[in-house]
């Protein structure tokens, strides 16, 4: 009985598929060269869990467009936007999460969702951040939306810094 058990659990976990969207810059770090950042360390968490896992960076600062097997990078100051987006889509949809977690709040969940209508409809966890107000405060009204409406549409939310350290 728990035998059978186990390795339907083993089976699921194994037909789960982890797309981590967080942003490509901090203040003080290029997140793709940095593979200590927090958001590589969750993926290596769950690869070890024995999910599959991608990360999808976006970037606000530059053109700069960068991938790799398990990372790719989304620019929004992309000079051939419209095609590197349908490249992203492309790679997304041939990865086919089953969910999808939002590192870095409502700008980040905003964003991947706008330009990827095929995480609508995917399961979504959301770490929540207090602090976008001081960063980007002409965003404010239609993030402050967004953050509501992730919050009530999420699997899950949790605050980065308090509970996901617990966790």
């Amino acid at each position: 009985g728990c035998s059978k058990g186990f390795e339907k659990t083993k089976a699921w976990v194994v037909k789960m598929r982890v797309l981590i969207v967080g942003n490509r810059y901090t203040s003080n770090m290029d997140v793709f060269e940095n593979k200590e950042y927090r958001t590589f360390k969750i993926a290596n968490a769950l690869k070890n869990a024995g999910l599959s896992v991608k990360v999808l960076l976006i970037n606000y600062r530059n053109n700069d467009v960068s991938s790799s097997s398990e990372t790719v990078t989304f620019s929004l100051k992309s000079k051939q936007l419209l095609k590197h987006r349908k490249q992203v889509s492309q790679s997304i949809k041939y990865f086919s999460p089953t969910l999808v977690w939002f590192t870095n709040g409502p700008i980040v969940g905003l964003v991947a969702k706008s330009f990827f209508s095929s995480l609508m409809r995917t399961t979504s966890l959301y770490e929540v951040l207090d602090n976008y107000q001081t960063y980007y405060p002409s965003l404010l009204f239609p993030v402050t939306l967004f953050d509501k409406w992730m919050r009530r549409h999420s699997a899950y939310c949790s605050y980065v810094s308090t509970e996901l350290l617990k966790a």
